[in-house]
């Protein structure tokens, strides 16, 4: 054999290699499913970079955060049940059971989170003032006469 054959039949099985590997990533990957979707207040105001985790038999999978928009996505996902878990600072922590995913498919799933009355902060503000001329708990007793000498009449 030649050194031109020898090179030519070594390219044809580099190919061929190249090739059976593109099978095997597209089909591997190929069978995943995809979670996508907006997280908004009550209103329907984008809660961007809300935290989000994605659970499979409690164990977590991935974090992510929303985007600008309150976009969020978990891509490559293995077909089965997730639990979703989102979470903004001032809401209501929002879980989802039982999400499922199926080979080839995205499921979308847009949620509204609702503000926690916990998280709202109460603030008790003290202003006492070195003098206070309406502070009444002191009294002054004045006689008939001292209040006919005043000057002020009505």
């Amino acid at each position: 054999m030649k050194f031109n054959e020898i090179l030519l039949e070594i390219i044809k099985m580099k190919n061929l290699l190249t090739i059976f590997l593109l099978i095997i990533v597209q089909f591997a990957f190929g069978q995943s499913g995809s979670i996508q979707g907006t997280v908004t207040d009550e209103e329907g105001d984008s809660l961007m970079f809300a935290n989000i985790t994605l659970r499979k038999n409690d164990v977590i999978n991935l974090k992510i955060q929303t985007d600008e928009n309150g976009f969020y996505r978990f891509d490559h996902l293995e077909a089965g049940n997730y639990i979703l878990e989102i979470k903004y600072v001032g809401y209501l922590t929002r879980k989802i059971v039982a999400v499922k995913v199926n080979e080839n498919s995205t499921e979308f799933i847009n949620l509204n989170l609702y503000l926690s009355l916990d998280f709202i902060p109460f603030f008790e503000i003290k202003f006492q003032p070195k003098y206070n001329p309406w502070n009444f708990t002191q009294s002054t007793t004045f006689s008939a006469d001292e209040i006919q000498r005043s000057p002020i009449k009505n």
